[in-house]
């Protein structure tokens, strides 16, 4: 074999071995972040099964858990590539397996009526916080997502809306910690202010 044979082998398996390490460093990042997340969202599980903490939700918790990692411990750059392959396809994951729960046949057997009241809340949430986000200057595909957070499922609903909308990582991190922490405000409002409204279940649901 010629000089040049052989040079040109030895140049194919440097290549090859280079984007064999380029893909196990890529697969060794990646894990990182992905166990870094999912430690994070185990820890938020456990917290959310202790008495005051199960008013919050495991969503909140988690995104609280997030802040305060990356404000104590911070995020290395080695993590950054897993934690947003978890944001990317692991979260809209999570959406499609919430809705495969959904029972459509209890929602029908609940009747036209409430039906009917979903669609108008939200389409009048939507317009409402729509308007609001035009009244103060805030950027549209933000206003967006915090009323579809809003009208919808929250960040469930923000992280599937996402894409569409093309919106900024800022943003959708924005509005899921806005939607998220309100929420559970709210929800720890109305269960100490329930007692005193002298409601039916029903009634209070809507």
């Amino acid at each position: 074999m010629s000089t040049e044979g052989l040079r040109a082998i030895t140049s194919n398996n440097t290549i090859e071995q280079v984007k064999k390490r380029a893909t196990l460093n890529k697969f060794i990042s990646v894990s990182r972040g992905v166990l870094l997340t999912l430690v994070l969202a185990m820890v938020a599980g456990q917290i959310g099964k202790l008495p005051f903490f199960s008013i919050m939700g495991i969503m909140i918790i988690s995104i609280l858990l997030g802040i305060s990692w990356k404000i104590v411990m911070k995020v290395l750059v080695e993590y950054v590539e897993g934690i947003n392959f978890s944001s990317k396809y692991l979260l809209r994951l999570g959406i499609i397996l919430m809705g495969i729960r959904l029972n459509i046949q209890q929602i029908v057997n609940m009747g036209f009526s409430v039906i009917l009241i979903d669609i108008i809340v939200i389409v009048f949430t939507l317009v409402l916080v729509f308007y609001l986000g035009k009244w103060t200057c805030i950027d549209k595909s933000l206003a967006a997502l915090i009323g579809v957070g809003t009208a919808v499922c929250g960040a469930a609903a923000i992280v599937a809306v996402a894409p569409l909308i093309k919106a900024k990582k800022e943003y959708i991190a924005l509005s899921v910690a806005c939607i998220s922490i309100l929420g559970t405000i709210v929800t720890i409002i109305f269960t100490f202010v329930y007692p005193s409204l002298d409601l039916d279940p029903i009634l209070y649901g809507y």
